[in-house]
């Protein structure tokens, strides 16, 4: 084999492993997340404040400041 020969085979197996790491990605990307059982979701704000997400039966989401420790 040439030294050509094998840097296209080597710059194919790069090709491959950046396609393979770019589909791994965007189906991470496409995941729900979905919280069972009734607990809450944590957000942090850009100025650390944490707020407790929850939503009622009815649908209603509601925000809960929670200061800057959620716990």
């Amino acid at each position: 084999m040439s030294a050509f020969s094998d840097q296209q085979r080597d710059a194919g197996r790069l090709r491959q492993r950046l396609d393979e790491t770019d589909r791994s990605r965007s189906r991470e990307k496409r995941e729900d997340v979905v919280i069972e059982d009734p607990r809450r979701l944590f957000l942090r704000s850009p100025n650390g404040t944490y707020f407790g997400i929850t939503v009622s039966d009815a649908g209603v989401i509601t925000a809960t400041n929670m200061g800057a420790n959620p716990l």
